[in-house]
């Protein structure tokens, strides 16, 4: 794989606040996501001031090749070892296998962060997330009117010295 091509994930930071608002409100990502409605900036602030202090549980800017493309995070669950994984790319950088690739640094990076499994909830009409979380590895565990749930076992240290 070239440069140009590598994926990275990039920790955000304040000056990605307003880059994300309008991700997050792109008419085609609202079209995909599971709330269906655009966010107001007050909203997105409020959530974005206590998201980028969660050193656990971060919020990515993808990048590809340089570029920032999108935005992947991990969000908490009741299950302290146990991360809900979110992940929106732009229509431009989709149909071309970002997805899973991004799905899979994002699993290397929560493992280092002691995750010892992903949790996604993709929505049935949404296919394309669904084969790429699925070609990521990730296997469907419930099957719901709306959505799929779906997890992706990570083998961390804690998780091998565990059974030991």
């Amino acid at each position: 794989m070239n440069q140009d091509t590598e994926v990275h994930l990039r920790v955000a930071d304040w000056t990605d606040a307003d880059r994300v608002l309008a991700w997050r409100n792109d008419p085609w990502i609202v079209a995909q996501g599971s709330l269906n409605r655009t966010v107001t900036f007050e909203e997105h602030h409020s959530w974005f001031a206590r998201r980028i202090e969660d050193t656990r549980h971060p919020i990515w800017i993808v990048e590809i090749g340089g570029e920032p493309v999108g935005m992947a995070r991990l969000d908490s669950t009741p299950d302290r070892w146990k991360a809900e994984v979110s992940l929106y790319l732009m229509k431009s950088h989709c149909g071309q296998g970002n997805g899973p690739r991004v799905l899979s640094r994002v699993a290397k990076t929560a493992k280092d962060l002691c995750h010892q499994t992903l949790q996604a909830v993709v929505r049935r009409d949404n296919v394309a997330s669904l084969k790429a979380f699925l070609k990521a590895g990730y296997r469907t565990v419930s099957r719901g009117e709306t959505d799929f749930t779906l997890h992706l076992p990570l083998e961390t240290e804690r998780a091998m010295a565990s059974r030991a």
